[in-house]
Protein backbone atom coordinates (compact mmCIF):
# COMPACT_ATOMS: atom_id res chain seq x y z
CA UNK A 1 0.00 0.00 0.00
CA UNK A 2 1.24 3.19 -0.74
CA UNK A 3 2.11 5.77 1.93
CA UNK A 4 -0.06 8.49 3.11
CA UNK A 5 0.06 12.28 1.33
CA UNK A 6 0.17 14.79 3.93
CA UNK A 7 -1.62 17.54 2.79
CA UNK A 8 -1.43 21.32 3.97
CA UNK A 9 -5.41 22.73 3.89
CA UNK A 10 -4.12 26.67 5.25
CA UNK A 11 -1.42 28.51 6.54
CA UNK A 12 -2.09 31.80 8.73
CA UNK A 13 -1.11 35.29 7.37
CA UNK A 14 1.90 35.45 10.23
CA UNK A 15 3.37 32.60 8.79
CA UNK A 16 6.76 32.88 6.83
CA UNK A 17 6.75 32.90 2.96
CA UNK A 18 9.36 29.99 2.97
CA UNK A 19 6.56 28.33 5.60
CA UNK A 20 5.43 25.62 3.14
CA UNK A 21 8.66 24.63 2.06
CA UNK A 22 10.18 24.08 5.30
CA UNK A 23 7.17 21.88 5.92
CA UNK A 24 7.61 19.89 2.67
CA UNK A 25 11.38 19.55 3.64
CA UNK A 26 9.96 18.16 7.32
CA UNK A 27 8.14 15.80 5.85
CA UNK A 28 10.04 14.30 3.03
CA UNK A 29 12.33 13.38 6.14
CA UNK A 30 9.48 10.78 7.03
CA UNK A 31 9.56 9.64 3.34
CA UNK A 32 6.13 10.73 2.76
CA UNK A 33 4.51 12.75 0.09
CA UNK A 34 3.58 16.33 0.85
CA UNK A 35 0.58 18.61 -1.05
CA UNK A 36 1.02 22.72 0.06
CA UNK A 37 -1.86 24.81 0.66
CA UNK A 38 -1.65 26.24 -2.91
CA UNK A 39 -1.62 22.64 -4.55
CA UNK A 40 -5.23 20.29 -5.28
CA UNK A 41 -5.23 17.04 -3.77
CA UNK A 42 -6.62 14.32 -6.22
CA UNK A 43 -8.22 11.86 -3.98
CA UNK A 44 -8.50 9.72 -6.87
CA UNK A 45 -4.32 9.20 -6.98
CA UNK A 46 -4.03 8.92 -3.13
CA UNK A 47 -5.43 6.27 -1.13
CA UNK A 48 -5.03 7.88 2.14
CA UNK A 49 -4.56 11.40 3.33
CA UNK A 50 -3.32 13.34 6.22
CA UNK A 51 -4.42 16.87 6.65
CA UNK A 52 -3.05 19.52 8.25
CA UNK A 53 -5.48 22.18 8.94
CA UNK A 54 -5.54 25.54 11.01
CA UNK A 55 -8.28 28.01 11.97
CA UNK A 56 -9.18 29.37 8.56
CA UNK A 57 -10.14 26.11 7.09
CA UNK A 58 -13.21 25.57 6.33
CA UNK A 59 -14.56 22.45 6.81
CA UNK A 60 -17.78 22.05 4.86
CA UNK A 61 -16.39 23.07 2.02
CA UNK A 62 -13.55 20.08 1.76
CA UNK A 63 -13.74 17.83 -0.81
CA UNK A 64 -15.92 14.54 0.40
CA UNK A 65 -13.98 12.12 -1.12
CA UNK A 66 -10.75 13.74 0.47
CA UNK A 67 -12.79 13.49 3.88
CA UNK A 68 -13.58 10.02 3.31
CA UNK A 69 -10.04 8.71 3.19
CA UNK A 70 -8.43 10.89 5.74
CA UNK A 71 -6.55 8.94 8.41
CA UNK A 72 -5.18 12.00 10.72
CA UNK A 73 -6.06 15.44 10.93
CA UNK A 74 -3.54 17.49 13.08
CA UNK A 75 -4.87 21.21 13.59
CA UNK A 76 -1.87 22.84 15.24
CA UNK A 77 -3.45 25.49 16.69
CA UNK A 78 -5.32 25.82 20.55
CA UNK A 79 -8.84 26.95 19.05
CA UNK A 80 -11.34 24.68 17.64
CA UNK A 81 -14.52 26.31 17.08
CA UNK A 82 -13.56 25.78 13.04
CA UNK A 83 -14.63 22.21 13.83
CA UNK A 84 -18.86 21.42 13.93
CA UNK A 85 -19.93 18.95 16.25
CA UNK A 86 -21.65 17.11 13.50
CA UNK A 87 -18.27 16.98 11.39
CA UNK A 88 -16.36 15.77 14.26
CA UNK A 89 -19.22 12.90 13.71
CA UNK A 90 -19.32 12.21 10.40
CA UNK A 91 -15.37 11.46 10.12
CA UNK A 92 -13.35 8.68 11.69
CA UNK A 93 -10.14 9.92 11.87
CA UNK A 94 -8.71 11.04 15.15
CA UNK A 95 -8.03 15.27 15.20
CA UNK A 96 -4.87 16.07 17.17
CA UNK A 97 -4.90 19.58 18.74
CA UNK A 98 -1.44 22.09 19.21
CA UNK A 99 -2.28 23.02 22.07
CA UNK A 100 1.42 22.83 23.66
CA UNK A 101 2.48 24.98 20.26
CA UNK A 102 1.54 28.36 21.99
CA UNK A 103 0.83 27.42 25.50
CA UNK A 104 3.79 29.57 27.00
CA UNK A 105 3.52 32.28 24.47
CA UNK A 106 -0.13 32.97 25.45
CA UNK A 107 0.83 32.52 29.23
CA UNK A 108 4.14 35.25 28.93
CA UNK A 109 1.32 37.76 27.42
CA UNK A 110 -0.91 37.61 30.32
CA UNK A 111 1.73 37.58 32.89
CA UNK A 112 3.62 40.64 31.07
CA UNK A 113 0.03 42.65 30.72
CA UNK A 114 -0.26 41.61 34.49
CA UNK A 115 2.86 42.77 35.20
CA UNK A 116 2.51 45.90 33.41
CA UNK A 117 -0.56 46.92 34.64
CA UNK A 118 0.71 46.52 38.34
CA UNK A 119 4.62 47.14 38.16
CA UNK A 120 4.88 49.29 35.33
CA UNK A 121 9.07 50.46 36.26
CA UNK A 122 8.69 54.02 36.86
CA UNK A 123 11.83 54.99 34.71
CA UNK A 124 13.56 58.34 35.80
CA UNK A 125 15.76 60.12 34.13
CA UNK A 126 17.55 61.62 37.52
CA UNK A 127 17.44 60.22 40.64
CA UNK A 128 14.67 60.24 42.46
CA UNK A 129 14.66 61.63 46.27
CA UNK A 130 11.23 60.61 47.38
CA UNK A 131 12.10 56.60 46.34
CA UNK A 132 8.37 56.43 46.03
CA UNK A 133 6.55 53.79 43.73
CA UNK A 134 2.63 53.70 45.20
CA UNK A 135 1.43 50.30 43.39
CA UNK A 136 -0.57 47.54 44.29
CA UNK A 137 1.15 43.92 45.09
CA UNK A 138 -0.41 40.87 43.53
CA UNK A 139 0.12 39.22 46.80
CA UNK A 140 -3.18 41.12 47.69
CA UNK A 141 -4.93 40.39 44.94
CA UNK A 142 -7.48 37.26 43.72
CA UNK A 143 -7.37 36.10 40.33
CA UNK A 144 -9.93 33.84 39.10
CA UNK A 145 -8.57 31.79 35.79
CA UNK A 146 -11.45 30.75 33.85
CA UNK A 147 -10.19 27.61 32.15
CA UNK A 148 -7.89 24.70 33.18
CA UNK A 149 -6.28 23.58 29.99
CA UNK A 150 -2.24 23.86 28.98
CA UNK A 151 -2.22 27.47 29.61
CA UNK A 152 -4.85 27.04 33.00
CA UNK A 153 -1.95 25.12 34.74
CA UNK A 154 0.70 27.11 33.60
CA UNK A 155 -0.69 30.08 34.74
CA UNK A 156 -1.78 28.52 38.26
CA UNK A 157 1.85 27.46 38.62
CA UNK A 158 3.22 30.98 37.45
CA UNK A 159 0.56 32.83 39.78
CA UNK A 160 0.17 30.56 42.89
CA UNK A 161 3.57 31.55 44.46
CA UNK A 162 2.52 35.32 43.66
CA UNK A 163 -1.06 36.20 44.51
CA UNK A 164 -3.40 35.65 48.01
CA UNK A 165 -5.75 33.21 45.96
CA UNK A 166 -5.67 31.71 42.50
CA UNK A 167 -9.32 30.54 42.20
CA UNK A 168 -9.82 27.92 39.10
CA UNK A 169 -13.00 27.59 36.82
CA UNK A 170 -12.73 24.72 34.76
CA UNK A 171 -15.94 25.06 32.16
CA UNK A 172 -15.10 21.24 30.88
CA UNK A 173 -15.69 20.55 34.99
CA UNK A 174 -17.62 21.85 36.48
CA UNK A 175 -20.46 23.29 33.90
CA UNK A 176 -23.29 23.84 36.54
CA UNK A 177 -21.10 25.91 39.09
CA UNK A 178 -22.32 29.31 39.49
CA UNK A 179 -19.71 31.76 37.96
CA UNK A 180 -20.77 35.03 39.51
CA UNK A 181 -20.25 33.82 43.05
CA UNK A 182 -16.41 33.76 41.82
CA UNK A 183 -16.45 37.38 40.13
CA UNK A 184 -17.80 39.08 43.60
CA UNK A 185 -14.29 37.59 45.29
CA UNK A 186 -11.98 38.36 42.47
CA UNK A 187 -9.93 41.33 41.61
CA UNK A 188 -8.53 39.48 38.07
CA UNK A 189 -10.59 37.42 35.36
CA UNK A 190 -8.02 35.48 33.15
CA UNK A 191 -10.42 33.45 30.51
CA UNK A 192 -8.43 31.11 28.76
CA UNK A 193 -11.14 28.16 28.58
CA UNK A 194 -11.73 26.83 25.01
CA UNK A 195 -14.29 28.29 22.85
CA UNK A 196 -17.75 26.17 21.90
CA UNK A 197 -21.42 26.39 22.48
CA UNK A 198 -21.65 26.43 25.95
CA UNK A 199 -18.70 29.03 26.73
CA UNK A 200 -19.72 31.97 24.16
CA UNK A 201 -19.97 34.69 26.40
CA UNK A 202 -19.12 32.86 29.73
CA UNK A 203 -18.08 36.74 30.77
CA UNK A 204 -21.19 38.56 30.12
CA UNK A 205 -23.25 41.53 31.85
CA UNK A 206 -23.93 39.58 34.36
CA UNK A 207 -20.66 38.16 35.49
CA UNK A 208 -19.25 41.84 34.94
CA UNK A 209 -21.79 42.99 37.51
CA UNK A 210 -20.29 41.05 40.27
CA UNK A 211 -16.87 42.14 39.75
CA UNK A 212 -15.17 45.09 41.69
CA UNK A 213 -15.17 48.55 40.45
CA UNK A 214 -10.97 48.21 39.82
CA UNK A 215 -11.05 44.70 38.40
CA UNK A 216 -8.46 43.80 35.90
CA UNK A 217 -9.42 41.16 32.62
CA UNK A 218 -6.93 39.83 30.33
CA UNK A 219 -7.90 37.76 27.49
CA UNK A 220 -5.47 36.24 25.36
CA UNK A 221 -7.17 33.43 24.25
CA UNK A 222 -10.86 33.68 22.47
CA UNK A 223 -12.71 36.24 21.59
CA UNK A 224 -16.35 34.90 21.90
CA UNK A 225 -15.79 34.13 25.64
CA UNK A 226 -16.23 37.65 26.48
CA UNK A 227 -19.63 39.47 25.38
CA UNK A 228 -17.33 42.58 24.08
CA UNK A 229 -20.34 45.10 24.21
CA UNK A 230 -20.95 44.61 27.81
CA UNK A 231 -17.16 44.78 28.58
CA UNK A 232 -16.70 48.24 26.67
CA UNK A 233 -20.01 49.24 28.68
CA UNK A 234 -18.98 48.31 32.17
CA UNK A 235 -15.17 49.90 31.18
CA UNK A 236 -17.07 53.03 30.22
CA UNK A 237 -18.73 53.16 33.97
CA UNK A 238 -15.72 52.19 35.48
CA UNK A 239 -13.32 54.22 34.83
CA UNK A 240 -11.00 52.10 37.56
CA UNK A 241 -11.20 49.16 36.15
CA UNK A 242 -9.12 47.58 33.07
CA UNK A 243 -8.68 45.63 30.28
CA UNK A 244 -5.88 43.77 28.20
CA UNK A 245 -7.50 42.50 24.78
CA UNK A 246 -5.59 40.50 22.40
CA UNK A 247 -8.90 38.62 20.66
CA UNK A 248 -12.46 39.51 19.91
CA UNK A 249 -15.70 38.24 18.32
CA UNK A 250 -15.04 39.55 15.43
CA UNK A 251 -11.52 40.01 13.79
CA UNK A 252 -10.39 42.30 12.79
CA UNK A 253 -11.63 44.47 15.14
CA UNK A 254 -11.80 48.27 14.60
CA UNK A 255 -9.50 49.97 17.22
CA UNK A 256 -11.31 53.16 16.73
CA UNK A 257 -14.76 52.65 18.00
CA UNK A 258 -12.85 52.18 21.37
CA UNK A 259 -10.68 55.28 21.17
CA UNK A 260 -13.20 56.70 24.07
CA UNK A 261 -12.21 54.05 26.38
CA UNK A 262 -8.83 55.06 27.99
CA UNK A 263 -9.07 51.87 30.94
CA UNK A 264 -8.45 49.12 27.86
CA UNK A 265 -5.34 47.78 25.59
CA UNK A 266 -5.99 46.05 22.64
CA UNK A 267 -3.49 44.22 20.71
CA UNK A 268 -3.95 41.98 17.08
CA UNK A 269 -4.38 38.92 18.27
CA UNK A 270 -0.49 37.95 18.79
CA UNK A 271 -1.02 36.44 21.82
CA UNK A 272 0.42 33.30 20.84
CA UNK A 273 3.17 34.49 18.48
CA UNK A 274 6.47 34.79 19.03
CA UNK A 275 9.62 34.33 17.34
CA UNK A 276 10.34 30.51 17.13
CA UNK A 277 6.67 29.55 16.11
CA UNK A 278 7.14 28.65 12.63
CA UNK A 279 9.77 25.78 13.59
CA UNK A 280 7.64 24.73 17.06
CA UNK A 281 4.87 24.61 14.46
CA UNK A 282 7.20 22.06 12.40
CA UNK A 283 8.34 20.11 15.24
CA UNK A 284 4.69 19.31 16.54
CA UNK A 285 3.67 18.65 13.21
CA UNK A 286 6.95 16.14 12.87
CA UNK A 287 6.12 14.27 15.73
CA UNK A 288 2.52 14.05 15.26
CA UNK A 289 3.00 12.81 11.83
CA UNK A 290 6.23 10.52 12.63
CA UNK A 291 4.12 8.66 15.90
CA UNK A 292 1.33 8.00 13.62
CA UNK A 293 3.44 6.18 11.56
CA UNK A 294 5.29 4.07 13.83
CA UNK A 295 3.15 3.48 16.55
CA UNK A 296 0.27 1.41 16.52
CA UNK A 297 -3.51 3.35 16.34
CA UNK A 298 -3.94 2.31 20.50
CA UNK A 299 -0.64 3.46 21.16
CA UNK A 300 -1.35 6.57 18.97
CA UNK A 301 -4.40 7.60 20.80
CA UNK A 302 -2.82 6.86 24.48
CA UNK A 303 -0.15 9.13 23.57
CA UNK A 304 -2.32 12.11 22.30
CA UNK A 305 -5.18 11.26 24.76
CA UNK A 306 -5.06 14.75 25.93
CA UNK A 307 -4.58 16.32 22.84
CA UNK A 308 -7.57 14.40 20.82
CA UNK A 309 -10.34 16.80 20.17
CA UNK A 310 -13.13 13.74 20.28
CA UNK A 311 -12.38 13.51 23.89
CA UNK A 312 -14.15 16.64 23.91
CA UNK A 313 -17.30 15.50 23.03
CA UNK A 314 -19.40 15.26 25.92
CA UNK A 315 -22.97 14.13 25.17
CA UNK A 316 -24.52 16.35 22.75
CA UNK A 317 -21.91 19.16 23.64
CA UNK A 318 -18.32 20.03 22.20
CA UNK A 319 -16.39 21.43 25.51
Amino acid sequence: MNDPTVKRLNISPYQDSEYSELERQVVSKLRLPYLSWKEKADPAVSNSFLLISNTHTNWELQNKQLLDKTKLIIHPNSGYDNFSLNFLRQIECPVILGNPIRAHAVTNYILASLFEHFSKIPQKHSWDQERSWKRSLLFEKNILIIGYGHIGKLLEKSLTPLCKNVFIHDPYEDKNLNLNEYAKKSDIVIPVAGLNRTSKHLIGKEFLHFLPENFLLINGARGGLLDTNALFKVLRERPLSFAYLDVFEEEPFDFRSVDHLKNICLSSHIAGCFKELDQFILNFVSETLHDFKKLSMPEFLNKYDDLLLQNKIIGNDLI
